[in-house]
């Protein structure tokens, strides 16, 4: 039983009175002796106190054993103007109990040795003061436990009248029976090995174990503004699992506060939601299932719906906002921030290259601890599903609620929720065979390509060197609006792949940095089996020539080499009509498309695709806008983009005029017309010449290239 704090609290002012001090002192001791069950006879002789104030203001606590080696020994120690206490522990059994009951890896304290030494606020004493506490009157009754336990009990009383720890022993029951806590002795709820939990992601709950709490040593400033929790938890490096031990902060807060109402805190005060296990164990499925378990290539897209922790490419100082540099000054995969941001579409789960690439810490990671010990090393799915393993199963409790992978829409790396990522959609040959209006000779063309160079495919031809070739490359090219990053995008859902898309301003224009860019997106595509697409690629294309800008010629040359050893597949896009293609180029395109601007049953069916989306009861007067539409909308010369527009501006339009009471909300063909006339006004000021002449502009491109191009080759566009 623990010394009543009101009994702390009289000797701590009989202390302040010198002539008294031995005297109260040895009273107090006799009262705890009683009280833990040890008799007078057996325990030690008077505790001595040694003024050594001449010797640099410190006062030592000693207690002796009749000419033995003491027990303990504590001292007051005054350095650098910092007081504190000094514990010295050489008995042998005393320090067998001490390491029966704390364990012999405490942080910071080797009780292997014959003696070891401590400094208040004795954290391994106070983490552990029940389990001590116990342990005075329990064990065997053998001569060296029993006098252990009685020298326990001394060191355990003074500790308990330490001047840094008196404030703590007087709250410490009550505080502990409501729950709550004060900033100061927060670190006492934190013990090695204890779980705890907090929400690193939103409100998305996580468990850790402690590694090392933040003990407030004296010497350390006494208003800190926060501190941190040195803690672990299983997370998966692209290879194998591994522990990654993270730094928690914990601001500071005046008064007390609920225990479970901090940034972070043990699990067992934990009342927020009663089936966290539960939850936390199904997640974790989820995420072994998406790493451990997920062969490396295509299998790791998933589709994704929601906030990610994704790197930003602008830095928000003070109320101010610096733009990066230039583009093509700016490698793949650098960053300026992170920051929360909405994600729709497939990801890539790839840890790996997520450390590689990605170049954004996890929220408040630190470094992978030296030890990497792999708890899932003999694990197999079987195990997941029916928990064979305790120990696997504990485990489970502390992997991330997050995975780490790119978003290949977004183009952006990111930490995603693993809540809600669900399995890819896989194979949709439809949207390809039917939705893509494009002439079937092409898409026989496109299927024999790619069923020739899917992944495991070993009969490619290859080059005469050994080891290069094997790759294909598509060129694309026509106006802006028309289809070609449609087509990739359908390509890749008919196929199952994921699409890796890029702008030559990612890449960048200085050659040292495109060829290292250049290296780690092929990189990246083969790794995953994916479909890269370079639009606006026309820097990369242009004829080398000696007589111009040099930097352009080794551009080109830097792209050639680095296509010597890809045996992926490329879709490289432009909007030139008309452009010098390299003859190395030229040579190594297997095939080339050229788009033109809508004809007339085209742009019909793209207004169709985009009005079907919508509720029926959100358009009035459908059959009027199909028949403006199919008579006189093909005369705006609108692409794509431009109709996706009209149809979305429609849109808000008519919402807009029934909250304003001028209209029902319902899109009608004089919405259509109205956008239709506004979009062709500005386009032909913007560039300052007639609809017509564009219908003008459409030449013959890449001479020496078998042409497959046809009037009918895009009628749908996103």
């Amino acid at each position: 039983m623990a010394p009543k704090y009101m009994d702390i609290a009289a000797l701590q002012a009989a202390l302040e009175r010198q002539e008294s001090t031995i005297a109260l002192l040895q009273q107090r001791i006799n009262q705890l002796e009683t009280r833990m069950g040890v008799s007078q006879s057996g325990a030690m002789a008077s505790g001595t106190a040694i003024d050594e104030t001449a010797g640099g203001g410190q006062t030592a606590y000693r207690i002796d054993t009749k000419g033995e080696v003491p027990a303990f020994t504590i001292r007051r120690m005054v350095h650098d103007g910092y007081t504190y206490s000094d514990l010295a522990i050489e008995d042998l059994d005393l320090l067998q109990l001490l390491t029966d009951e704390i364990g012999y890896k405490y942080p910071g304290i080797n009780f292997g040795h014959e003696k070891i030494y401590m400094q208040s606020p004795f954290p391994a004493i106070i983490h552990n003061w029940d389990k001590l506490q116990r342990a005075v009157t329990k064990g065997s009754y053998s001569r060296g436990n029993r006098q252990a336990r009685k020298d326990l009990a001394q060191l355990l009383y003074q500790i308990s009248i330490c001047e840094e720890l008196l404030n703590y022993f007087r709250t410490r029951e009550a505080y502990t029976a409501a729950g709550v806590t004060t900033f100061e002795t927060a670190w006492t709820l934190f013990v090695p090995g204890t779980l705890i939990v907090t929400y690193p992601f939103v409100d998305v709950p996580q468990l850790f174990r402690v590694a090392e709490a933040a003990v407030p040593w004296v010497r350390a400033p006494l208003n800190r503004s926060h501190i941190y929790t040195s803690a672990w938890c299983w997370d998966w490096d692209g290879k194998r699992m591994v522990k990654v031990k993270y730094s928690l902060k914990m601001r500071r807060f005046m008064g007390t506060r609920a225990i479970n109402e901090m940034e972070y805190y043990p699990v067992h005060y934990h009342t927020k939601n009663p089936d966290l296990f539960e939850k936390i164990e199904l997640r974790s499925k989820i995420f072994l299932s998406a790493t451990l378990f997920c062969k490396p290539g295509a299998r790791q897209r998933y589709t994704y719906d929601g906030h990610a922790y994704v790197r930003g490419r602008k830095t928000i100082t003070a109320n101010t906002v610096e733009e990066d540099e230039d583009d093509d000054k700016r490698d793949i995969g650098d960053t300026i921030e992170v920051k929360l941001t909405l994600i729709k579409g497939d990801i890539m789960c790839d840890a790996q290259s997520y450390s590689e690439w990605g170049n954004m810490d996890h929220v408040s990671v630190e470094v992978p601890v030296g030890e990497l010990k792999d708890m899932f090393a003999d694990l197999n799915f079987n195990d997941i599903q029916s928990y064979l393993h305790d120990k696997v199963k504990e485990n489970m409790l502390l992997l991330p609620g997050r995975l780490l992978g790119y978003a290949t829409r977004e183009r952006v790396w990111g930490q995603f929720f693993v809540k809600l990522i669900l399995p890819s959609s896989g194979k949709n040959p439809r949207i390809f065979r039917e939705n893509l209006q494009l002439e079937h000779t092409y898409k026989d063309l496109i299927e024999a390509l790619f069923a020739s160079h899917l992944p495991m495919q070993d009969h490619q031809l290859e080059d005469v060197k050994i080891g290069q070739g094997g790759g294909s490359i598509l060129l694309l090219h026509g106006p802006s609006g028309v289809g070609k990053t449609l087509t990739a995008e359908a390509i890749a859902l008919a196929t199952g792949i994921p699409l890796l898309a890029v702008s030559v301003a990612e890449i960048g224009l200085d050659a040292s940095r495109a060829e290292n860019n250049l290296g780690k997106l092929f990189s990246l595509a083969t790794r995953w089996d994916a479909l890269l697409l370079v639009n606006e690629a026309d820097v990369l294309l242009e004829t080398r020539k000696s007589t111009t800008d040099i930097s352009r010629n080794t551009l080109t040359s830097v792209f050639l080499r680095a296509l010597e050893s890809y045996r992926g597949t490329i879709i490289l896009t432009t909007n030139r009509v008309k452009i010098s293609v390299d003859e190395a180029i030229i040579s190594r395109i297997s095939l080339a498309i050229s788009y033109h601007h809508l004809t007339d049953n085209q742009t019909h069916a793209i207004f169709k695709h985009f009005f079907d989306q919508l509720d029926p009861e959100m358009i009035k007067g459908r059959g009027q806008i199909d028949e403006f539409i199919g008579s006189t909308g093909h005369h705006y010369g609108l692409n794509g983009r431009q109709i996706q527009n009209v149809v979305s501006l429609a849109l808000a339009l008519a919402r807009q005029e029934c909250r304003l009471g001028k209209g029902d909300g319902q899109l009608t063909e004089g919405h259509i017309r109205m956008l239709c006339k506004m979009t062709r006004e500005f386009w032909e000021r913007l560039n300052d010449r007639p609809l017509a002449q564009r219908y003008n502009d459409e030449l013959e491109a890449f001479g020496g290239l078998v042409d497959m191009s046809h009037d009918e080759s895009i009628a749908e566009h996103r």
